[in-house]
């Protein structure tokens, strides 16, 4: 298989923008490094105080300090801080779809409890070399690391992916709580799981399949499920979290409307034996009920209930409801790629593939 570009953009990341980037490595021409005086408390550090700090105890570090990622890979990545003016939009709205929702639903007990202690904030771009991006990184259950704080404001479709990423990370800061059956989740799909999802079969691609619609067809909801059991998990709660029903059910029937075809029908879309498995709309359902049963019994959590507030509070985010063409202040989405050992590439990756995940994989032997 070759690598190619790979559209991970139709159901949930239909608006994200890439930068151009070189073996000059440029800057990208909205990156920023502060000049104002870091050690002054402004407002902004008044709210994240008032709203996360003395609530939660969970602190929010935006201001440039390369030592507060730890031994990570943000240690070797060229990242650069968050502008001041964008850090309380973005994180008004992480109170309001995350915080809060989990907040009306699980109660406060519950976040008081599982919660990162720290959340990360990074203005630009977290590359990395297989020609993905990282959008976000949960690390040993107690801090989230978010990245392209300084895009929301840009492109409604880069926020709805900034929650779709914080909700996938603090899934994980859940499991990490409370482990889930894993080979129980996985076991309709055990052979799909792919550590190199974002290799894109050259033949599918010819045929106008994208990254995301085809994995749906194996039985995820997204590409990036496919990376491996955990990621899927997380993968299926944040997208049930982030996604209305109706939404949800369009994709079940386009995959049971495939299924419908006759076999030549699916060999003239490209959906030869090599690539068509069936019954992946069944097998997306059996991973959404594992989900709902997992929050139910370890929690009392009703996720049906917690994905109705938290769709409801997206709908009434600023961020996430805005003209941005109308108001003739942001320029529509247009997609660019970047490039990576002189390939071009536009694969999008949730979190890194850190020590937590994988640990757990050897431990169960996944």
């Amino acid at each position: 298989m070759k690598k190619n570009i790979v559209k991970l953009i139709v159901l949930l990341s239909a608006g994200m923008s890439f930068v151009a980037c070189s073996n000059d490595d440029k800057l990208d021409s909205n990156s920023y490094l502060p000049t104002e005086d870091n050690t002054k408390v402004n407002e902004v550090d008044k709210y994240l105080d008032d709203t996360f700090v003395k609530p939660w105890n969970m602190s929010v570090h935006y201001k440039w300090d390369r030592n507060i990622y730890g031994n990570t890979v943000d240690n070797s990545r060229n990242l650069t801080p968050p502008k001041l003016s964008s850090v309380k939009p973005a994180m008004e709205m992480v109170d309001k779809v995350w915080i809060q929702s989990y907040v009306k639903v699980a109660g406060r007990h519950f976040l008081g409890k599982i919660r990162p202690g720290k959340l990360l904030l990074a203005g630009s771009y977290a590359f990395n070399e297989n020609g993905t991006r990282t959008l976000g990184l949960a690390s040993s259950g107690v801090q989230i690391t978010l990245y392209e704080l300084d895009y929301l404001e840009r492109n409604v479709e880069t926020a709805k992916e900034f929650i779709h990423t914080i909700q996938h990370e603090y899934i994980h800061i859940i499991n990490q709580d409370t482990e889930f059956d894993e080979l129980a989740f996985g076991k309709n799909t055990m052979g799909e799981y792919d550590p190199q999802w974002y290799n894109f079969p050259q033949d599918l691609e010819a045929k106008g399949w994208e990254a995301n619609k085809y994995s749906n067809i194996l039985g995820f909801v997204t590409a990036y499920s496919r990376s491996n059991i955990i990621e899927d998990f997380a993968e299926t709660a944040s997208y049930l979290l982030t996604h209305e029903p109706q939404e949800y059910q369009a994709m079940l029937a386009e995959i049971r409307r495939i299924d419908g075809l006759t076999e030549a029908e699916r060999v003239r879309l490209g959906l030869t034996a090599e690539f068509y498995k069936p019954g992946g709309a069944d097998k997306i359902e059996y991973k959404a009920n594992q989900v709902r049963e997992y929050f139910m019994k370890s929690f009392g959590i009703d996720f049906d209930e917690l994905c109705r507030e938290a769709n409801k509070n997206a709908s009434e985010s600023p961020m996430l409801n805005r003209d941005l063409v109308g108001s003739g202040i942001v320029a529509p989405y247009s997609k660019k790629t970047y490039q990576v050992n002189n390939k071009s590439e536009g694969v999008v990756r949730f979190c890194q593939g850190h020590a937590d995940v994988v640990k757990q994989l050897k431990e169960k032997g996944l």
